[in-house]
């Protein structure tokens, strides 16, 4: 009728299939609509079909040579450079169900790749970035021995299952762990001594690690002991492992004051950005930690030191968050 209106609806399906997807790109339709008594109405519709991608800032994220004890981290950046929201996960390396049904040389090769996988840690596993959006996602590789570890890092994306042109990424890790090698003598011969007497030798000590240690020996430094006193008794600043974030120390340098100043004290930061995971043993024996093995008595506790500060692949680690627009990774070291 005159006057009145009527709204047409119009439906773009780009389903496909796995072999044969929707190709992505401009897509125009010419519609013709009947308006009777011979007039025609030429309709052109247009759309742009888009397959949800993700770029990120390096295809690898080598640790190179991190002693064990102290953690590094490189931030990987994000950015959705499409016209779609893009919403993506990375599975969760420390999480891997085990395998049923392997023999037992498949079970052991796994089982070997499993222990080098839960040496690298990440900051979240999913999220959705608008168009145009960068998120800066943290990566953590904590070494456990002086084995060298790798792992693959693949993210999935909804609406992307493969495409040929516009796959999704996939991340490659790399470190290794050093260990603190330092020759100490087994037994050391005083000799004979008369009552009331005193009598001292001389042992050398010889670090064959490639970074400085610090040794301790805990059942004679008070300040040692009283470290970890303070250090047993901060509750709430743990990570969901159970560590505790502290500042990486330099050979001989106390614990920070903040941690005296508070009372019981506080995960505080360095003034370079720079923090450090520590083993926080329960103060509850019934929690299920265990100490460390610098809380034993009867033993000698070596705190790997190193530079707070490095270079890798050409990105300054002057700060934990980088800038949003600059896609290079950069990187700190902790100490545990």
């Amino acid at each position: 009728p005159v006057g009145e209106a009527v709204t047409l609806t119009v439906s773009l399906c780009t389903q496909g299939s796995a072999k044969y997807p929707y190709p992505p790109g401009p897509v125009e339709c010419s519609v013709m609509l009947d308006l009777g008594d011979g007039v025609s109405l030429a309709v052109q519709l247009t759309g742009e079909v888009a397959v949800p991608w993700l770029a990120v800032s390096n295809p690898l994220l080598d640790f190179g040579a991190v002693p064990c004890g102290v953690c590094r981290e490189l931030t990987l950046q994000l950015y959705n450079p499409k016209p779609v929201p893009c919403a993506w996960s990375v599975p969760r390396l420390d999480r891997k169900a085990v395998p049923t049904g392997l023999p037992k040389k498949d079970l052991a090769r796994w089982q070997r790749t499993r222990a080098m996988e839960r040496c690298f840690e990440l900051e979240t596993t999913s999220g959705c970035l608008q168009p145009q959006e960068r998120l800066n996602l943290r990566v953590r590789f904590v070494p456990q021995d002086s084995t060298a570890c790798t792992a693959a890092l693949p993210f999935t994306l909804v609406g992307n299952a493969g495409h040929v042109d516009h796959p999704p990424p996939t991340v490659q890790l790399k470190g290794c762990g050093e260990l603190a090698l330092v020759d100490v003598p087994a037994q050391l011969h005083l000799g004979p001594v008369l009552p009331g007497h005193t009598t001292e030798r001389e042992f050398t000590l010889r670090n064959q690690s490639g970074f400085a240690v610090e040794l301790v020996a805990v059942q004679y430094d008070q300040q040692h002991a009283q470290e970890q006193i303070v250090l047993r008794g901060l509750a709430g600043f743990e990570d969901e492992q159970g560590r505790l974030i502290l500042p990486l120390r330099q050979p001989g340098q106390p614990l920070p004051h903040e941690f005296f100043a508070l009372g019981q004290g506080g995960a505080v930061a360095a003034a370079d950005g720079t923090t450090a995971p520590l083993d926080l043993p329960s103060p509850v024996p019934e929690g299920g930690e265990t100490l460390p093995a610098a809380s034993r008595p009867g033993t000698a506790a070596a705190r790997p030191t190193t530079s707070s500060a490095a270079t890798k692949g050409g990105a300054a680690a002057s700060s934990a968050v980088p800038a949003p627009a600059t896609p290079e990774p950069q990187q700190q070291q902790k100490q545990q």
